[in-house]
């Protein structure tokens, strides 16, 4: 067994998962911001850094819970996916709600550029979890 992997704890694997999401998230802000600043502007660029950065958000607080369960019983792991994928969708919902109302940014780039980050960050996140739950798991078993 590799010592380095038993003295991971739950805070070792969070600050993993949000290694990897604030990576993505740079990809994310990197990969869009020649097309959006052509298509929307100064404005456009803005609301794609907030919408970016609220899915960042909703996932880093989505995933607490996910990393709590990673080294306890095996019954508790699928509650605590739903409980994140739930925390992470009661997060975003609202901050979108209220930027759209408040008309902070522009509405066509913050909604467009929330709605793929989100599913970007979810598809990272879910894919670094299942290979830090399978290297949790084959240390413990």
């Amino acid at each position: 067994m590799n010592k380095h992997l038993l003295n991971r704890t739950p805070t070792h694997e969070y600050a993993r998962l949000l290694a990897v999401a604030g990576l993505a998230a740079l990809v994310i802000l990197a990969v869009g911001y020649v097309p959006t600043l052509r298509a929307a502007g100064p404005s456009g660029v803005r609301a794609m850094f907030a919408g970016v950065g609220m899915s960042f958000l909703a996932g880093a607080l989505g995933s607490i819970p996910i990393a709590l369960a990673m080294h306890g019983p095996k019954d508790k792991v699928p509650p605590a996916i739903l409980a994140g994928t739930c925390i992470r969708f009661l997060v975003i919902l609202p901050l979108v709600a209220i930027f759209v109302v408040a008309d902070l940014f522009a509405r066509v780039p913050l909604v467009s550029w929330v709605a793929i980050s989100y599913l970007s960050l979810l598809a990272v996140d879910t894919v670094c979890s299942v290979m830090m739950l399978r290297s949790a798991r084959g240390v413990s078993e």
